[in-house]
């Protein structure tokens, strides 16, 4: 699943994928999602882009019947 964020003229300044993984144990198989990249343009960040995407991302997520989703990214380039 993938989203965009989209200004009023119609720049995309931002965006969000989600993939379908499989956790696997010794005794069961989770299906969830995992989350990357997250991504918003250098001059449009620190404006809550990100926020809604993650939160729209989730809320779809969730109608599709996933219950968990994953993030993967750098812990060195947290912030």
């Amino acid at each position: 699943m993938s989203l965009v964020a989209k200004t009023e003229k119609g720049e995309i300044v931002g965006y969000i994928l989600l993939t379908k993984v499989e956790i696997v144990s010794e005794n069961e198989i989770h299906t969830s999602l995992a989350l990357a990249p997250l991504a918003v343009l250098p001059e449009y960040q620190n404006r809550g882009i990100g926020g809604m995407l993650l939160k729209e991302s989730h809320k779809r997520a969730a109608t599709h019947g996933y219950g968990t989703a994953l993030l993967l990214g750098h812990k060195e380039k947290s912030v």
